[in-house]
């Protein structure tokens, strides 16, 4: 089985997991954002270009069911994965911490753009970063550790065998 097909379906069940089970499990509707944390993994264990092109593929994917803002989450998250790439092709990754820490800085960038975007012209732009981007980040770093904790060494080896320059 070819790696990008198992990303794929790593991809849609976080879909599934995203629309699925996060309004259930969301503390003051606030979830955490299973799609970005499955492309954190890709970024760090693919080419810049693979990560980018699977993260434009599901925000297509979420922004088919957001009919008033398509493209906008395909843009978050193809800017949020490129700049996850680049840090995971620059730093050697040793610890799961620090691809939780790269997942977080990734969830806080991806929701500020997204953010931003939605909210571009209305004066709850601040408000709704510091009301919904960051505690959707600190919560998508709670899963974030629980979901890199117990990967399996096929994808450490991965992550830890990246070289820098990698990925381009």
């Amino acid at each position: 089985m070819s790696r990008f097909f198992i990303y794929l379906v790593m991809v849609i069940l976080a879909f599934v997991l995203q629309f699925g089970i996060a309004n259930t499990i969301s503390i003051y509707d606030v979830a955490p954002d299973f799609i970005l944390i499955v492309l954190c993994l890709i970024a760090a264990t693919e080419s810049r270009s693979i990560a980018t092109f699977m993260a434009f593929l599901s925000g297509l994917m979420v922004d088919s069911l957001s009919p008033g803002y398509f493209g906008y989450m395909a843009f978050a998250k193809c800017l949020a994965v490129f700049v996850a790439s680049t840090l995971f092709g620059k730093i050697t990754i040793n610890k799961t911490y620090e691809v939780v820490g790269i997942t977080f800085v990734v969830a806080i960038l991806h929701n500020l753009v997204y953010t931003f975007l939605v909210n571009v012209g209305s004066s709850s732009v601040l408000k709704t970063f510091l009301n919904f981007a960051i505690p959707s980040a600190f919560y998508s770093l709670v899963i974030a550790a629980i979901f890199f904790s117990f990967l399996p060494g096929y994808f450490w080896k991965r992550i830890i065998g990246k070289k820098v320059g990698h990925s381009m």
